[in-house]
Protein backbone atom coordinates (compact mmCIF):
# COMPACT_ATOMS: atom_id res chain seq x y z
CA UNK A 1 0.00 0.00 0.00
CA UNK A 2 1.32 3.40 -0.94
CA UNK A 3 1.45 5.63 2.19
CA UNK A 4 0.63 8.70 0.09
CA UNK A 5 -2.55 7.12 -1.27
CA UNK A 6 -4.19 4.99 1.41
CA UNK A 7 -6.86 2.54 0.31
CA UNK A 8 -10.40 3.77 0.62
CA UNK A 9 -13.06 2.09 2.71
CA UNK A 10 -14.58 0.87 -0.55
CA UNK A 11 -11.31 -0.91 -1.43
CA UNK A 12 -11.10 -2.42 2.07
CA UNK A 13 -14.68 -3.68 1.86
CA UNK A 14 -14.13 -5.05 -1.64
CA UNK A 15 -11.00 -6.93 -0.56
CA UNK A 16 -12.95 -8.50 2.29
CA UNK A 17 -15.71 -9.47 -0.12
CA UNK A 18 -13.16 -10.98 -2.55
CA UNK A 19 -12.05 -13.28 0.26
CA UNK A 20 -15.66 -14.18 1.07
CA UNK A 21 -16.46 -14.80 -2.59
CA UNK A 22 -13.77 -17.49 -2.76
CA UNK A 23 -15.83 -19.44 -0.21
CA UNK A 24 -19.15 -18.71 -1.97
CA UNK A 25 -20.31 -16.46 0.87
CA UNK A 26 -21.53 -13.45 -1.16
CA UNK A 27 -25.01 -12.58 -2.31
CA UNK A 28 -25.66 -11.86 -5.99
CA UNK A 29 -25.78 -8.14 -5.26
CA UNK A 30 -22.46 -8.20 -3.38
CA UNK A 31 -20.84 -10.15 -6.22
CA UNK A 32 -22.03 -7.49 -8.68
CA UNK A 33 -20.55 -4.74 -6.49
CA UNK A 34 -17.22 -6.60 -6.29
CA UNK A 35 -17.05 -7.12 -10.06
CA UNK A 36 -17.90 -3.47 -10.67
CA UNK A 37 -15.16 -2.29 -8.31
CA UNK A 38 -12.58 -4.73 -9.68
CA UNK A 39 -13.25 -3.42 -13.20
CA UNK A 40 -12.37 0.13 -12.09
CA UNK A 41 -9.62 -0.46 -9.49
CA UNK A 42 -6.35 -2.02 -10.70
CA UNK A 43 -4.82 -2.58 -7.22
CA UNK A 44 -7.92 -4.43 -6.03
CA UNK A 45 -7.98 -6.43 -9.28
CA UNK A 46 -4.36 -7.47 -8.65
CA UNK A 47 -5.24 -8.39 -5.08
CA UNK A 48 -8.18 -10.52 -6.27
CA UNK A 49 -5.98 -12.36 -8.79
CA UNK A 50 -3.25 -12.96 -6.20
CA UNK A 51 -5.61 -14.19 -3.46
CA UNK A 52 -7.46 -16.43 -5.92
CA UNK A 53 -4.19 -18.02 -7.03
CA UNK A 54 -3.02 -18.55 -3.44
CA UNK A 55 -6.37 -20.07 -2.48
CA UNK A 56 -6.25 -22.38 -5.48
CA UNK A 57 -2.77 -23.58 -4.52
CA UNK A 58 -3.80 -24.24 -0.93
CA UNK A 59 -6.97 -26.10 -1.90
CA UNK A 60 -5.11 -28.15 -4.50
CA UNK A 61 -2.26 -29.19 -2.19
CA UNK A 62 -2.34 -32.79 -0.92
CA UNK A 63 -3.28 -33.35 2.70
CA UNK A 64 -0.41 -34.08 5.04
CA UNK A 65 -0.73 -36.89 7.63
CA UNK A 66 -0.57 -35.88 11.27
CA UNK A 67 2.34 -37.65 13.00
CA UNK A 68 0.66 -37.62 16.43
CA UNK A 69 -2.51 -36.32 18.07
CA UNK A 70 -2.41 -32.99 19.89
CA UNK A 71 -4.18 -32.78 23.24
CA UNK A 72 -5.28 -29.37 24.45
CA UNK A 73 -6.34 -29.18 28.07
CA UNK A 74 -8.47 -26.49 29.61
CA UNK A 75 -6.52 -23.62 31.11
CA UNK A 76 -6.18 -23.94 34.87
CA UNK A 77 -7.77 -21.13 36.82
CA UNK A 78 -6.15 -19.47 39.74
CA UNK A 79 -7.73 -20.89 42.90
CA UNK A 80 -7.38 -17.55 44.69
CA UNK A 81 -9.56 -15.80 42.13
CA UNK A 82 -12.23 -18.51 42.40
CA UNK A 83 -12.20 -18.31 46.20
CA UNK A 84 -12.51 -14.51 46.05
CA UNK A 85 -15.47 -14.77 43.66
CA UNK A 86 -17.18 -17.35 45.88
CA UNK A 87 -16.62 -15.15 48.95
CA UNK A 88 -18.03 -12.11 47.20
CA UNK A 89 -21.07 -14.08 46.06
CA UNK A 90 -21.64 -15.39 49.60
CA UNK A 91 -21.35 -11.86 51.05
CA UNK A 92 -23.86 -10.56 48.50
CA UNK A 93 -26.26 -13.39 49.30
CA UNK A 94 -26.01 -12.79 53.05
CA UNK A 95 -26.53 -9.06 52.54
CA UNK A 96 -29.55 -9.64 50.31
CA UNK A 97 -31.09 -12.07 52.78
CA UNK A 98 -30.51 -9.62 55.64
CA UNK A 99 -32.10 -6.83 53.65
CA UNK A 100 -35.04 -9.01 52.65
CA UNK A 101 -35.61 -10.00 56.27
CA UNK A 102 -35.74 -6.37 57.39
CA UNK A 103 -38.43 -5.33 54.92
CA UNK A 104 -41.92 -4.90 56.36
CA UNK A 105 -44.16 -6.72 53.87
CA UNK A 106 -47.37 -5.50 55.45
CA UNK A 107 -46.68 -1.97 54.18
CA UNK A 108 -46.00 -3.11 50.60
CA UNK A 109 -48.75 -2.39 48.02
CA UNK A 110 -50.89 -5.28 46.86
CA UNK A 111 -50.36 -6.42 43.30
CA UNK A 112 -53.16 -6.87 40.82
CA UNK A 113 -53.53 -9.73 38.33
CA UNK A 114 -51.00 -8.22 35.88
CA UNK A 115 -48.36 -7.77 38.61
CA UNK A 116 -49.09 -4.02 38.87
CA UNK A 117 -49.78 -2.51 42.28
CA UNK A 118 -53.36 -1.37 42.79
CA UNK A 119 -54.14 1.97 44.37
CA UNK A 120 -50.60 3.38 44.15
CA UNK A 121 -48.91 5.91 41.90
CA UNK A 122 -47.38 5.12 38.52
CA UNK A 123 -43.96 5.92 39.99
CA UNK A 124 -44.32 3.06 42.51
CA UNK A 125 -45.39 0.69 39.75
CA UNK A 126 -42.38 1.67 37.65
CA UNK A 127 -40.04 1.05 40.60
CA UNK A 128 -41.59 -2.39 41.17
CA UNK A 129 -41.24 -3.25 37.50
CA UNK A 130 -37.59 -2.13 37.45
CA UNK A 131 -36.92 -4.15 40.61
CA UNK A 132 -38.32 -7.33 39.06
CA UNK A 133 -36.33 -6.71 35.86
CA UNK A 134 -33.10 -6.26 37.87
CA UNK A 135 -33.76 -9.48 39.75
CA UNK A 136 -34.31 -11.32 36.46
CA UNK A 137 -30.97 -10.02 35.13
CA UNK A 138 -28.90 -11.09 38.16
CA UNK A 139 -26.09 -13.30 36.79
CA UNK A 140 -25.73 -16.89 37.86
CA UNK A 141 -22.53 -17.97 39.62
CA UNK A 142 -19.80 -19.35 37.34
CA UNK A 143 -19.72 -23.10 36.80
CA UNK A 144 -16.42 -24.93 37.18
CA UNK A 145 -16.08 -27.17 34.13
CA UNK A 146 -12.98 -28.58 32.54
CA UNK A 147 -12.81 -29.99 29.07
CA UNK A 148 -10.08 -31.69 27.13
CA UNK A 149 -10.09 -31.16 23.40
CA UNK A 150 -8.35 -33.46 20.93
CA UNK A 151 -7.29 -31.78 17.73
CA UNK A 152 -5.11 -33.12 14.92
CA UNK A 153 -2.20 -30.99 13.71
Amino acid sequence: MNPLHPRSQLCERTRGWVSLSLDGELSEFERALVESHLDRCAPCGAFAAEISAATGLLRGAPLEPVPHMVVLTARRRNIGVLAMRAGAAAALLIGALGLAGSIDVSSQPRLGPAGVARGVSDDTNERLIRLSQRQAMTPLPPQNTRHAVLMPL
